[in-house]
């Protein structure tokens, strides 16, 4: 019985002495395994961790053949750069305008891409509608903020075969963060409210523990966010390419000729008209339009130019507004601009008319240098009733006319310019009208 009760205290003391010798063997390798370095040595660079790069590459606007290029290039920089660590398109965008051959060739070069690739729809109410919505199907992740959104994809541009299948929701509507994680198309499992935290799904994406200032704990990331957006000479033509932009210039453009075809000399107005119908040809030409559209604008500026000719808007300024109106609201096919800009390129084209022009045409024409007073004597015809005011003919040119006595003149009836004021011809009857002092012995 002694000789039992030895046994088992020999057994617990070398229990005892086996756990006390597993946890002093075991301390210094846990601690070195959970040493931190400190967050300024990190910020300095000083460490040594090197975790490679994700390419980011940043685009707004539609998707055009500027952004094309722009996108292949950064893809093609990220993929022969030493070491990358994925790609990532940021978009903010409301569809697609690239021709059929270039979407499918940018939508190959991301699927067979080697590195790990994203969409990012973000930060603030950013959109991705459209082609580019549809680029979901071929990159690896997807990322939308909670107040961003995703779909309206309309026809699908790539086959059912082509990359992952088409997500049904994408198709009937659009999508915020919170849906498209819901729906398996967002990475989860919660929206990304930055695109900090959307990186770190990245397989390659690495972060390490270092101590700041204040002694605490902080994770910072050891793989690099190299960000690029489109260069200054291409963003000016990227932006040409926009609904609103290409609207704007082409009636910027074209009221500028109209304005210097009025001033009887090329200056800056011309060439400058001149320069922003170009811009707005260039965007016209990438983006989908309704030619007939096109046209009606194109109407209604001449229709303007007839009666700013007469100084007198009138029946052919009102048809053109409403030319112009059409031509407007109609201009783009499958697209349609912001409120804003319609309602500003509207009221601005009803000031030209009915403000602008006539006014420069008063002050242009009534000066010394280019007078019209060689026209006192000169006989012409009532156009319209003049009582007291109305239009003649005088050259066959039409002219707003006012008559200085009380007696009407009807249409039709022969008269004779008596006195110019401004652009407004004073007129009397031929029949009986005073004879000039001039043409008197």
């Amino acid at each position: 019985m002694k000789n039992r009760s030895h046994k088992n205290v020999g057994l617990l003391v070398a229990a005892f002495s086996f756990i006390f010798v597993s946890l002093f063997s075991f301390a210094t390798p846990v601690a070195a395994q959970d040493e931190v370095v400190n967050c300024d040595t990190l910020a300095k660079g000083e460490s040594s961790e090197d975790s490679g790069t994700i390419h980011i590459a940043i685009t707004s606007g539609l998707l055009d053949d500027v952004t094309y290029t722009y996108i292949l290039d950064r893809l093609d920089n990220a993929e022969n750069h030493g070491n990358s660590a994925g790609f990532v398109l940021k978009v903010d965008s409301l569809g697609s305008v690239l021709s059929q051959e270039k979407y499918q060739n940018l939508a190959q070069r991301l699927l067979d891409s080697p590195l790990e690739t994203g969409l990012w729809v973000g930060q603030n109410r950013a959109q991705a509608r459209g082609g580019v919505a549809e680029l979901a199907r071929v990159v690896d992740k997807v990322g939308v903020t909670p107040d961003s959104a995703i779909g309206d994809v309309g026809e699908p541009r790539l086959e059912e075969n082509f990359g992952k299948p088409l997500n049904p929701a994408l198709l009937e509507g659009s999508l915020n963060g919170d849906e498209a994680v819901t729906a398996g198309i967002a990475v989860g499992p919660r929206s990304n409210p930055s695109i900090k935290q959307f990186l770190i799904t990245f397989d390659k994406y690495e972060t390490i523990t270092c101590l700041n200032a204040t002694g605490s704990a902080e994770i910072r990331p050891t793989t690099v966010a190299e960000t690029s957006s489109l260069p200054i000479g291409p963003q000016f033509f990227h932006s040409a390419a926009s609904p609103e932009i290409a609207y704007l210039f082409l009636f910027l453009g074209l009221g500028l000729l109209l304005f210097e075809f009025y001033t009887a000399g090329v200056g800056i107005a011309g060439l400058l008209g001149a320069g922003l119908f170009v811009l707005s040809c260039y965007g016209l030409y990438l983006l989908p339009i309704n030619t007939w559209a096109l046209v009606l604008i194109f109407i209604a500026l001449f229709l303007f130019a007839i009666d700013i000719q007469t100084n007198l808007p009138g029946f052919y300024s009102i048809i053109g507004l409403a030319a112009f109106t059409i031509g407007s609201v109609f201009l783009f096919d499958d697209m349609s601009m912001s409120k804003i800009t319609l309602v500003i390129g509207l009221v601005s084209a009803a000031l030209y008319v009915y403000t602008a022009m006539p006014s420069m045409v008063r002050t242009r024409f009534s000066t010394p240098t280019i007078g019209r007073s060689w026209m006192i004597g000169h006989d012409g015809k009532a156009q319209t009733a003049i009582s007291p005011k109305g239009t003649v003919l005088v050259n066959d040119v039409p002219w707003l006319a006012i008559t200085n006595r009380a007696t009407p003149i009807r249409e039709g009836d022969a008269i004779k310019v008596t006195g110019i004021d401004h652009l407004t011809l004073e007129v009397e009857p031929l029949e009986g009208a005073a004879k000039d002092y001039r043409d008197r012995s």
